[in-house]
This record gives structure tokens, sequence and C-alpha cells, in this order.
């Protein structure tokens, strides 16, 4: 696939997770009572955007550790870079990392963990991170990280500090991604 056709189906895919939390919100919650619907406790502020940010620094830790030390990881990752993320240029890696820490964080840390609880809700985060069979040990690496998300919304109530997370984890994983692997050749 190219640039275009892979940057088209990573952002209709978070279109359609964005779209269907606001589906969900339209048809479960009653809108005349606005403290009711789960995502009005996205609270931009310096606090969410600097605790977000150490949030992010630490899931990158933890996953470079995990990612330099697990072979397997790191051959997906290299696979995950030679499918996508070689192949998109900055626009096109700040699109989608800001495009899926709002739709995957709206949905799974917003929606889905308040009904159906921290484990599951990451679980099908992680479902929704498979592309094929060789990529469980990828899976199980979100799964982790979902799970840290998970917690840090649980304990703070506060779904912007975890959307910045997302965003930022993103950003610099695939920034990091890209260059890494072009330039050592693994």
């Amino acid at each position: 696939m190219n640039r275009k056709e892979i940057f088209k189906i990573l952002v209709y895919q978070e279109l359609f997770l964005i779209l269907l939390s606001f589906l969900w919100i339209y048809f479960k919650y009653d809108f005349i009572d606005i403290n009711n619907i789960p995502l009005s406790n996205i609270r931009i502020s310096l606090y969410s955007f600097l605790y977000g940010i150490l949030l992010s620094t630490i899931l990158l830790a933890i996953s470079s550790l995990i990612i330099f030390t697990y072979e397997p990881l790191k051959n997906n990752i290299k696979t995950i870079n030679e499918l996508i993320i070689s192949k998109l240029n900055y626009l096109d890696i700040l699109i989608i990392a800001i495009l899926s820490g709002i739709a995957e964080e709206l949905l799974f840390r917003g929606l889905l963990q308040e009904k159906i609880g921290i484990i599951l809700s990451n679980l099908i985060f992680s479902l929704l991170h498979i592309l094929n069979k060789d990529f469980l040990v990828y899976s199980l690496l979100t799964f982790v990280a979902g799970n840290i998300l998970g917690n840090v919304y649980f304990y703070t109530n506060d779904l912007s500090i975890v959307i910045i997370a997302h965003i930022f984890n993103n950003l610099v994983a695939m920034i990091f991604s890209k260059n890494f692997f072009k330039k050592n050749n693994f």
C-alpha cells in the first residue's frame, strides 16, 4: 500500500471510533443533564497537560525497555515500521497521533471502562491493535499501556490526561520508530 492508502485507512479507523463514541452517547445518555455524560470530565489545563506528558514519558520508558530487551516485540515494531510508519510523512504521523489519542481514549477509557471495567475495556483495546496473528506480542504491550492509562483515568477522573498521554506516546513512538529503524538498519 502507498502512503495515501495507509493514511486514509488509519484516519477512517479513528474517525469511526469517534463516531461510535458519539452515537453511544447520543443513544445512551440524557443530554438534559450534561454532567451525566461520561465525556464531561475532559478538563484541559496546565496540570492535565503536564501530567499527560509525564505519563507519556513513563509509558515510553516502559515500552522502550521491553522493546529493546524482548526480541519478538522488537521484530513486531520493526514490521509495523516497515508496513506502515516508514511510509507516512511527519504531518501524517501528527494527525494520526492526535486522532488516535482522542478516539481511543474517548471510547475505551471514557465510555467502555466505566461500563465494563479496566481489564475488559483494555482487552478490547489491545485486540484492536492486532494486525494479524504475528502481532500478539505487540497487542500485549498495548494491553499493558492501556491498563496504565485506565488506572490513571480511574484515579484522576480526568480524561484529558490520558488523551494527552496517548497523543504524545503515539507521536514520539512513531517518530522514533520511523527514524530509528531507518538509521540503524534493523
